[in-house]
């Protein structure tokens, strides 16, 4: 842009900014793929030589070249779908978190949280019209998104915490003599909810003519946990094959609590490294609202001006990164 026959300074700087930062994400990845290639090559040769070999075949190198990108690539679609989910995806997070909330209802939400978050941005702290209205499309898309996550994982937490005891609770009444259909009766009936609903519509969908498998099986897709599905799969094999399902289950109960008991140790483990993302995390944010109370002037420079604004973006991405990576290596799949 020129103004008087100049160029304006803060336009070109944030020219420059964007450009650096894009630059930087495209180099971080090429280099991070080239890494990846080479570790792969290594060990594909370290295999071939411990049979006998003196180097790996080509051949044998891109077929697994081939199927990692192709996982690479799974992961990526997967990625894409979460962050701009389709309709039947969006009504399938909204009924896993629990929430009697339609899908319009949710797409209101976001839209007015939305628009307070922008208006709050242009109003308030006097961002640029452009700027607030990213700001608050950003947060009506990302807010939303993130507290659903939240009421799901709680749900399935609660899940987690209740299975044993409903696993118990089907043993007990096994060996008193019950049938399954009765065991899992007697299960929704005085184990709380959420657990106690799914086994309510098992039974509630036996009772209106389907199979026990297929009733527990539809309840397992919507409730979408790995532990509910040992069950299940435990259930349907004794169905099949016979056996003492009293004992099975029981010994499914044993395992599921001593998961959840390294899980809990892992958390322990690994709670330092989350407190420090957090505090590292939320430090700027305190440090920015006060400098807002003691010199309103001299932090607004950084939501007026151009440069100030590049400066954020920047601070916000690294920000955003590191918090990341150290969530990452604090959390464990067990």
């Amino acid at each position: 842009m020129l103004i008087d026959g100049q160029f304006d300074v803060s336009t070109l700087l944030l020219f420059i900014g964007v450009f650096a930062v894009i630059a930087s994400l495209v180099l971080a990845l090429d280099l991070m793929r080239g890494k990846w290639r080479k570790r792969l090559k290594q060990r594909l040769d370290k295999v071939s030589r411990g049979h006998g070999g003196e180097s790996a075949p080509k051949s044998a190198y891109e077929s697994i070249r081939r199927k990692a990108e192709a996982r690479q690539k799974k992961r990526r679609d997967k990625m894409v779908r979460n962050m701009v989910p389709s309709r039947n995806a969006l009504e399938r997070r909204l009924e896993l978190s629990g929430k009697k909330i339609s899908v319009s209802r949710y797409v209101v939400i976001s839209a007015a949280l939305g628009a307070v978050v922008a208006a709050v941005a242009g109003l308030i702290l006097s961002m640029s019209p452009i700027i607030a209205i990213l700001v608050g499309t950003a947060a009506g898309l990302t807010l939303p998104h993130y507290a659903l996550k939240r009421a799901i994982a709680a749900r399935k937490r609660r899940f987690v915490e209740l299975l044993p005891d409903a696993i118990d609770l089907m043993v007990r009444s096994m060996k008193s003599g019950l049938s399954v259909t009765e065991a899992i009766n007697a299960v929704g009936g005085n184990i709380a909810d959420p657990l106690g609903e799914a086994f309510r519509q098992a039974t509630d969908s036996v009772r209106l003519g389907e199979t026990m498998d297929k009733a527990l099986w539809d309840v397992a897709r919507r409730v979408n946990l790995p532990d509910f599905n040992f069950l299940v799969v435990s259930l349907s094999v004794q169905r099949e094959t016979g056996g003492n399902l009293a004992e099975s289950l029981s010994n499914l109960s044993d395992i599921l609590r001593r998961r959840r008991q390294v899980k809990s140790k892992v958390k322990a483990l690994s709670s330092e490294a989350r407190a420090s993302t957090k505090i590292i995390g939320s430090l700027p944010i305190f440090v920015i609202a006060m400098l807002y109370f003691v010199s309103t002037d001299y932090v607004m420079k950084l939501f007026t001006d151009p440069r100030g604004m590049i400066l954020i973006g920047i601070g916000l991405g690294g920000m955003v990164l590191g918090m990341l990576v150290m969530m990452k290596m604090s959390r464990f799949e067990i």
